[in-house]
């Protein structure tokens, strides 16, 4: 799994590199990270989109501001959230 920035008020989590060849287990493992993620309820995430193999994670821009560092407060509720 890799998580990189998306803009000012997203990260991008990328569960698997190719879609092609196991579409369906790519499938379960982008649904199983948007469901781990929005039973996190980390504060601050307003969408968790899902795509062909990234899952898309938005905060609002006045919860980032006013609650420190939000690639770190997404962090922290990721790890809380799921493995």
């Amino acid at each position: 799994m890799e998580i990189t920035p998306l803009g000012d008020s997203a990260l991008l989590i990328r569960v698997a590199e190719n879609f092609d060849d196991a579409p369906t287990d790519v499938l379960n493992k982008v649904l199983a990270t948007k469901h781990a993620l929005e039973a996190a309820q980390i504060p601050g995430v307003v969408e968790v989109a899902p795509a062909y193999t990234t899952v898309a994670l938005f905060v609002i821009r006045s919860a980032r501001s006013t609650q420190g560092p939000w690639s770190k407060m997404f962090l922290d509720g990721l790890s809380n959230g799921f493995s």
